[in-house]
């Protein structure tokens, strides 16, 4: 037995509050000629551990951050509490002439923290 506790930095402190990304992105054509995409939500704690009692993580709240560029510095961006996004063709032909070139990502939005990014499309 040691008489002094032994202190170690996480090399992830984050992950343990990060929600999971979403997952099954699927695009659809709409009839006018816009785009539909869902997907599926994952949660932590969906698992079994044995051993361990499971410890809740990220937002119980279904939120999604649709966003335009880069993750970390998004060009611009909406929420969305649906596991789904339709742009019809007159919205989409509007961010195609505004962000060109661009991805359009999602990600789960949670109480502490954001998932890592998903990319829909390129604009």
């Amino acid at each position: 037995l040691d008489d002094e506790p032994i202190m170690a930095g996480l090399a992830n402190a984050e992950g343990s509050i990060k929600p999971l990304a979403p997952v099954h992105v699927r695009q659809r054509r709409l009839a006018d000629g816009g785009c539909a995409f869902s997907w599926t939500r994952r949660i932590s704690g969906a698992w079994e551990w044995p051993d361990t009692p499971v410890q809740p993580t990220g937002s119980m709240a279904r939120l999604y951050q649709i966003g335009i560029g880069q993750a970390d510095a998004p060009v611009s961006g909406w929420l969305v509490e649906d596991v789904q996004l339709e742009l019809p063709a007159d919205r989409l032909a509007q961010l195609h002439e505004q962000h060109a070139g661009k991805p359009l990502w999602l990600r789960e939005v949670g109480s502490e923290a954001s998932s890592y990014p998903v990319q829909l499309m390129i604009l």
